[in-house]
């Protein structure tokens, strides 16, 4: 399947200091990168971390995307330096051979490279397997730290710029420290949510979330499960909300899910989060967590309203990555790659997306389409110590116009379960 357009012209990832919205959301900011991938034989289509272009050919190829590249949120760093990791894919029926593409880690701006290759060949690709980059870099202190991940051909003729498939950005959090994938409640006892300085949290005694608040204002999710008498890690959501859309006639474009106020609502049965926020200027957004007792789910709902007629492209529901290890991870280009795994049960089963590590199986499912002619697209990676699901709703044909004033809800549910021993456990969520 493919993904969605992202944002025109990001070819560059902005790293803490200074505020994405102001570095890329204005056209002239748009103007300048298209410039700049011009400049690196890049067509004005360059892409953002959700798209894909690749040379046309007459035979079958293999379907290469980038699925993330950003700080290395599983394992950030606690020594002032960065670490990125870029996630490489192939999605396709046929190989990728070794050496027949090139990843390139640019630092464009406050960042310095410390050791590593940082323009390396790809290995050799099965289908639908991946694999993981990591490079760490110090911040110079002079201007804002920029980066970007550029896919290309490798085995170019002399003289011809390499094609390039696919140029990755992103918007790392600001965060103000590590954050912390512990027990994300005061009590399990009975479900609860709340408030408190690092952000908000629900849960009950088998599953709980924790949002941070980043210092840009967008919420990061932590997922935990009980396994017995202690809390686990589960996975991370970011980001956890993106729409891309546009007014009528104005090509759409991503914009993501800022927070602002929240709700809590607690009963003896469940417990109710709900972040409240804007999407851009064209959207108010509410998102609401609600747990139960004795079950390893959580209930989603999303809720947007546009403030303007609009078109609809893309939504864009929370990305998780999954670690598959807590071992350190080098950062220095040294690709991870992972084995072929045994044929996924879940593939069949549309609407429904996980990971099995250890002894923890989560993911996430959808609900019906909240518009008949959106269609369901959910892109997964795994490698060898992270998997990444990315989940969202895509324009089947047409842009679907939404007219002021008018409400589309979309709903899906985040589960963890443990102990687990299969990814078959995911399908007891199947059904409400």
């Amino acid at each position: 399947m493919a993904l969605p357009r992202s944002e025109r012209g990001k070819g560059v990832s902005r790293l803490r200091q200074t505020s994405w919205t102001q570095l890329f959301g204005k056209p002239v900011a748009i103007v300048c990168l298209t410039l700049w991938g011009m400049l690196l034989g890049v067509s004005a289509t360059c892409s953002g971390p959700a798209i894909l272009q690749t040379a046309p050919t007459a035979t079958a190829k293999p379907d290469v995307k980038l699925l993330y590249f950003g700080e290395d949120l599983l394992n950030p760093s606690e020594e002032g330096d960065v670490v990125l990791m870029c996630v490489v894919c192939n999605r396709g029926d046929s190989p990728v051979p070794a050496n027949s593409l090139q990843l390139r880690c640019l630092a464009l701006s406050g960042l310095d490279y410390t050791s590593g290759d940082i323009t390396p060949l790809l290995p050799a690709l099965a289908p639908h397997q991946s694999v993981v980059y990591r490079w760490r870099l110090a911040p110079t202190g002079e201007g804002p730290m920029l980066a970007s991940a550029i896919l290309q051909s490798a085995q170019t003729p002399a003289g011809e710029v390499p094609t390039v498939l696919q140029i990755a950005s992103t918007a790392p959090p600001p965060l103000q420290g590590v954050p912390h994938f512990g027990s994300p409640l005061p009590t399990q006892k009975a479900p609860a949510a709340g408030v408190d300085a690092q952000g908000a949290w629900v849960g009950a005694n088998r599953i709980g979330l924790r949002l941070v608040r980043t210092q840009d204002g967008r919420p990061l999710l932590l997922l935990s499960t009980r396994n017995g008498l202690e809390w686990q890690m589960a996975g991370m959501a970011w980001p956890l909300l993106r729409v891309c859309s546009a007014e009528d006639a104005i090509e759409p474009w991503w914009h993501a899910f800022y927070w602002e106020n929240t709700r809590v609502q607690n009963s003896k049965t469940s417990a109710t989060l709900t972040l409240v926020g804007s999407v851009g200027r064209l959207w108010h957004a509410e998102i609401s967590f609600t747990v139960q007792p004795n079950t390893a789910s959580v209930a989603c709902s999303l809720r947007l309203v546009a403030r303007a007629n609009l078109r609809l492209r893309a939504l864009q529901l929370p990305r998780l990555l999954i670690p598959n290890t807590f071992a350190p991870p080098p950062a220095n280009g040294t690709p991870l790659v992972l084995n072929q795994d045994d044929p996924n049960p879940l593939e069949q089963t549309p609407l429904v997306a996980a990971y099995h590590s250890g002894v923890v199986t989560s993911g996430i499912i959808a609900a019906a389409a909240p518009l008949t002619n959106l269609r369901w697209a959910c892109h997964q990676g795994s490698a060898a110590d992270v998997s990444i699901i990315a989940p969202e709703w895509q324009a089947d044909g047409g842009d679907p116009l939404i007219l002021a004033k008018a409400s589309l809800v979309v709903n899906f549910r985040l589960f963890a379960l443990a102990p687990s021993l299969t990814i078959s456990d995911a399908l007891r969520f199947q059904t409400p």
